[in-house]
């Protein structure tokens, strides 16, 4: 058991020393400026990692007993530790002791780092406010001055708790100090040092979920008096184990510092898009790129694995409404499906501030559809019914909780959630004298998508998103990439609450969400754009109200789309063309005016934005009904310069993806910085439109060409 015990802390060792002095000179040398902040609580624990490491592998300590000894001191806990490592053969055994007091101090706080970067993680993940005061290295340095003083004091009091084994006033052999009559465990060169009961208070006092199995294996054999060498060097075994996986971990998921670990003729994907070109960007920007990291994990991931792992991944800046929703892999979603480092930035100073539109022109509402949830097959209702809005004059409204569906067209199609937008408006306008026709279109979009450049140009705030992008002919799609399709509601708001309050289906199948398919001229763009939509006031389109039978009338007969049969289609519900569509949102009263609303208003085209006041805890006057034009009225000046670099944007994006290969896809990726990172999208990874919408699209979006002219269609 012995030559096993010893051979695994050598194993252990060895391994932890290696990985973390590689790990070590990682975060030195490989952190990313996005990790700048990061970096301290990474080397933090590296340092403790290290340390622990070397400790364990000259030390090798096992916990024992000496309830097992025939004579045993008055007041002793029966609490103490055999050392088996090579340092008994150079040291002398009292200055061992204390090197072995220290490390049990150093491992004390290798374990209290823990919750300080859970604590991190998790502000930094759902309280993004509270970021701030956890960046400021006073604080960083003053909790880990507190944690260093604690473990100081552990130590200290292990060195004056040391009892000798005879009451003498000088002790001349220190074999009487270290060796017990009928101890037949105790090894030849083993120290037996014992502890009084301050520090078994201590020590048993710490939250299990900080010392994990080993400490239980520990503590369970001194109280049940089943002390064996096996079992507790299995414990220390273990425990010797996790500063090997701690740098692991980190190697594994931050990628900049795989990088060190690993060859890069194992890491470096092959450079598939050689012909790329990079818009607005220079060479020196383009030699600038910073790598990108992984991020971090679900909290209480974290929080199962915390017992022997450190989790070391870094925080996102900001995941603005979804609470603490990672993806279900290991990768973030962020990142998911892209090439590790940007192809290229696109600065916000190169965009041009002047001379773009300021309104949007020939608006047409092409169609629309509502998800029937139903089916668990992907089911839409063509053309649906928006929930119908009444009066409300205000009350007392409970405050959202729970989980909502975030982006249903995601959920339902993950690969091609923009087949419902070309498939509702295909087979709506089929019996009309003017079918659609995709190839005048410059983009296909979700509003929210336009909402996030305008966000982006505006530099509002420390935002975080990702817009796909891919091109069928001359035809760009942005498709929406979210969190999660799923949102756990982390904030303050009553959205659902006042929804539910102030409005009604007019059929009791149309429950699902709506959305609405919309035409404009957006500057030198011809636009496509799907945009969810709250409510309708049919009493204004003087709509005859929905009697009994009709409301309970049974779905018609359900088909399926011949460009995607894995899509049914209902023909259910009759809302009128020019029915006032709504918006709806909450705001508390005294916190100014929501001016997110202006950007909603203006590329959903909808008719009305509903605001609800609200002040403590969800009292509610009677709601706001707000044009763009009123809205226009509050806003000095209006945002006309940022309109004109969002169209800047696109264009550049436009002119990015067409002087590219058709197969070619990016992702706009915004971290709150004064630039948008473009990154190449890889292969398998999922698109805007499913394989057969994209076949049937290809068949009517020409190519463009050189001089701006279109290829034939074949």
């Amino acid at each position: 058991m012995e030559i096993a015990f010893t051979v695994n802390c050598y194993i252990s060792g060895l391994f932890s020393i290696l990985l973390t002095s590689a790990l070590l000179y990682a975060i030195v040398f490989h952190t990313p400026i996005e990790m700048k902040t990061y970096r301290l609580f990474l080397l933090n624990i590296g340092i403790s990692d290290f340390l622990v490491s070397v400790g364990m592998t000259f030390i090798q300590p096992i916990p024992a007993s000496s309830r097992k000894e025939i004579e045993r001191p008055a007041n002793d806990s029966g609490i103490s530790y055999v050392i088996m490592g090579p340092i008994v053969y150079f040291i002398v055994p009292p200055i061992n002791h204390i090197i072995t007091c220290m490390l049990i101090g150093l491992v004390l706080y290798n374990i209290l780092t823990l919750p300080y970067c859970f604590v991190y993680r998790y502000v930094s993940l759902i309280y993004t406010d509270g970021q701030r005061y956890l960046h400021k290295k006073k604080i960083f340095f003053a909790v880990i001055v507190a944690e260093a003083l604690v473990c100081c004091c552990v130590s200290i009091m292990m060195m004056v708790g040391d009892m000798p084994k005879f009451p003498v006033p000088v002790i001349n052999d220190w074999a009487e100090y270290y060796t017990y009559k009928g101890d037949t465990d105790e090894p030849m060169f083993g120290n037996l040092i014992h502890m009084d009961f301050h520090v078994y208070y201590m020590i048993s006092c710490l939250p299990v979920i900080f010392v994990g199995l080993p400490i239980a294996i520990i503590s369970t054999t001194i109280a049940t008096d089943t002390y064996t060498k096996t079992i507790n060097g299995v414990a220390t075994v273990i425990f010797s184990y996790q500063v090997v996986f701690s740098p692991l971990i980190t190697f594994i998921f931050v990628k900049p510092y795989r990088r060190v670990l690993l060859s890069r003729c194992w890491f470096q994907d092959k450079k598939i898009f050689k012909k790329v070109v990079h818009p607005t960007t220079s060479s020196q920007q383009r030699s600038d790129r910073q790598s990108l990291v992984s991020r971090a994990l679900p909290f209480t991931l974290n929080v199962a694995i915390s017992f022997f792992v450190q989790r070391v991944r870094p925080p996102n800046n900001e995941i603005n409404a979804c609470g603490n929703m990672a993806d279900e892999g290991l990768g973030f979603w962020l990142f998911e499906g892209i090439e590790e480092e940007p192809y290229g930035l696109l600065p916000l100073v190169n965009l041009s501030a002047k001379g773009g539109p300021t309104s949007t022109k020939y608006v047409d509402r092409i169609g629309s559809y509502q998800w029937y949830l139903n089916e668990d097959n992907p089911t839409i209702l063509i053309p649906g019914n928006p929930t119908e809005s009444f009066y409300w004059p205000g009350g007392k409204l409970p405050q959202d909780h729970g989980v909502l569906i975030y982006d249903v067209n995601h959920m339902k199609i993950p690969n091609g959630s923009l087949d419902p937008i070309i498939l509702a408006a295909k087979h709506m306008t089929s019996r009309t004298k003017k079918p659609i026709d995709f190839n005048e279109y410059d983009f296909i979009t979700d509003a929210v998508n336009l909402q996030k450049l305008f966000a982006f140009a505006q530099e509002a705030g420390d935002g975080l998103f990702r817009i796909d992008c891919e091109r069928v002919g001359k035809t760009i799609l942005l498709s929406r990439m979210e969190a999660s399709d799923l949102m756990e509601i982390a904030h303050v708001t009553f959205d659902q609450a006042l929804k539910r309050k102030m409005t009604k289906t007019r059929t009791k199948h149309a429950n699902g969400p709506h959305f609405q398919l919309v035409s404009y001229q957006f500057g030198n763009f011809k636009m496509l754009v799907r945009y969810e939509v709250d409510c309708a006031d049919y009493t204004a389109a003087k709509a005859a109200p929905v009697d009994v039978d009709k409301h309970d009338a049974p779905l018609g007969e359900k088909k399926t789309f011949e460009e995607n049969p894995d899509i049914s289609f209902i023909e259910h519900g009759d809302p009128p063309k020019y029915v006032p569509i709504q918006l709806l949102t909450t705001y508390p009263q005294g916190a100014g005016f929501p001016f997110f609303t202006w950007a909603q208003l203006f590329f959903t085209n909808a008719d009305q934005e509903i605001v609800g006041w609200f002040k403590g805890n969800g009292d509610f006057g009677k709601p706001s009904f707000y044009t763009l034009q009123d809205i226009s009225k509050l806003m000095k000046p209006l945002p006309y310069v940022v309109l004109s670099k969002v169209h800047d944007c696109l264009n550049k994006v436009k002119m990015f993806l067409t002087k590219n290969d058709p197969e070619f896809r990016c992702a706009l990726v915004w971290k709150g910085k004064n630039h948008l990172e473009i990154f190449a999208k890889k292969p398998e990874a999922q698109g805007a439109v499913s394989p057969a919408v994209k076949a049937y699209l290809e068949t009517v979006c020409k190519e463009p060409v050189e001089n701006g002219e279109q290829t034939e269609e074949k």
